[in-house]
This record gives C-alpha cells, sequence and structure tokens, in this order.
C-alpha cells in the first residue's frame, strides 16, 4: 500500500499558569492509502490535538508531519493552506457549517479556495454528484439551519467529499447525533468515501471504531497501541 501520510517524534506542548501540558508526546504514525483509521482514549488525551496537527491546522512544537513525501516544516504558509485545502477533508462534531447560506453554498466553500479553480459548471457537477451521493439533492437552495441535525452532518461530509480529498479528517462525527441518526451518517461516510481515500476518526464509540480497519489507543498524549480491527 502506499504511504501518504507519515508523522515522526511528534510533539505538542502547551503552556499555562499552572505549568506545561504535553498534549501529544512523541508520537510515530504512518497512514497507508485506502485506510480507515480511529483514534480512541479519554477525554483529554490528545486525539483532538493529534488530529489537527495531522491536517496542518496547528504547529506541532517538535517533530516532523510528512504529507505526500513532503515535510511540513518546510512548506510556506500558503503551501500548508493549500494542502489543507487539496489533501484534507475535514468533518467535525458540531458541523461547522456556514448558517444562513445554503446547502449549495456551505458545499461549494472548497472549491472556491483550490489553487486552480474548477469551471462553474464543473463545480456545479461535482456539488450534485455528491449531493446525490449523500441523498440531499432536493436541498440544493434551503438555508442549513432548517435541517435536522442528520442533515446539516451529511451537508458537512458532501463539504468534506466534494474537493477529492485523499485524507478525510473526522472529530467525533457522530458525537451529537442519535444512535440511529449516527449509524446512518456513518454509513454514509464509509460509503462515498471511495477506497483510495484515508479516513483518520476520533471516536468514543466502540461500535464505530469497529467499522472502521485499524484502530490507535491513545493515553496521555501518547499511542499505547495501535492494532487492526477484527473483521
Amino acid at each position: 500500500m502506499t504511504k501518504i501520510l507519515e508523522i515522526r517524534n511528534l510533539n505538542k506542548t502547551f503552556t499555562s499558569q499552572y505549568g506545561e501540558l504535553r498534549a501529544v508526546d512523541n508520537v510515530d504514525l504512518t497512514l497507508s492509502e485506502g485506510e480507515k483509521v480511529s483514534i480512541m482514549g479519554p477525554s483529554g488525551c490528545g486525539k483532538t490535538t493529534l488530529l489537527n496537527l495531522l491536517g496542518l491546522v496547528m504547529k506541532p512544537t517538535s517533530g516532523e508531519v510528512i504529507i505526500l513525501g513532503r515535510n511540513a516544516n518546510q512548506m510556506s504558509d500558503s503551501e500548508k493552506a493549500h494542502m489543507r485545502n487539496s489533501v484534507f477533508g475535514y468533518v467535525v462534531q458540531n458541523f461547522a457549517l456556514l448558517y444562513g447560506e445554503t446547502v449549495e453554498e456551505n458545499i461549494r466553500m472548497p472549491l472556491l479556495y483550490r489553487k486552480k479553480r474548477l469551471q462553474k459548471k464543473e463545480e456545479d457537477a461535482r456539488i450534485r454528484a455528491i449531493l446525490n451521493k449523500v441523498e440531499l439533492n432536493i436541498k440544493w437552495n434551503e438555508k442549513v439551519e432548517h435541517l435536522s441535525g442528520g442533515q446539516q452532518q451529511r451537508v458537512a461530509i458532501a463539504r468534506a467529499l466534494v474537493n477529492e480529498p485523499k485524507i478525510i479528517l473526522a472529530d467525533e462525527p457522530t458525537g451529537a447525533l442519535d444512535s440511529k441518526t449516527s449509524e446512518n451518517v456513518l454509513d454514509l461516510l464509509l460509503d462515498t468515501a471511495n477506497r483510495h481515500q484515508s479516513i483518520i476518526m476520533v471516536t468514543h464509540s466502540e461500535r464505530v471504531a469497529n467499522r472502521l480497519d485499524r484502530r490507535l489507543l491513545m493515553l496521555d498524549g501518547r499511542i499505547e497501541s495501535d492494532y487492526k480491527t477484527a473483521e
């Protein structure tokens, strides 16, 4: 399998009035194309911080993040921004949608920041196609605040996938949903992502983690275990 992401000796330390907190502590990790990985562990163990470091949302205190063979330490801010938009798709627990805007406008957002813009008719075709996949094609012009929680998360998934990213970073994507809706959303995310797209998902749910290929267990900023999930 093709290696698409690697982190080496990654550390993130936060300083406060109470002293230093090492949220991510000397972590090594390799991700291959198409792998679907969960990150589990107690609250405060560093899961979301690790996800933000992987996605170049946060800068490490030390260590390396290597994406598609490129070391993030050697990238300019504009190169990192391009990498965030072209390589990664993000799905978060609170959806992070633009309220007051339509479904179509929310999903189009990543396409507006492409290094090379598509023609509008091609953008529209992509949006229509992804809306069909998430079964929201009739909601094109609806304001996102009028949708249910499950529908809003579907919009968030569509937005994450419309740019055809290589890696999907999901932070508790079903955490704000009831069990039935969360199952439907998880099915949708796994079915919509193609076999070449990797997923790294922070979750507290054993049921969700069992649906993915590989499980990382974090504790106090470290990866305590890393193993394949039984099929």
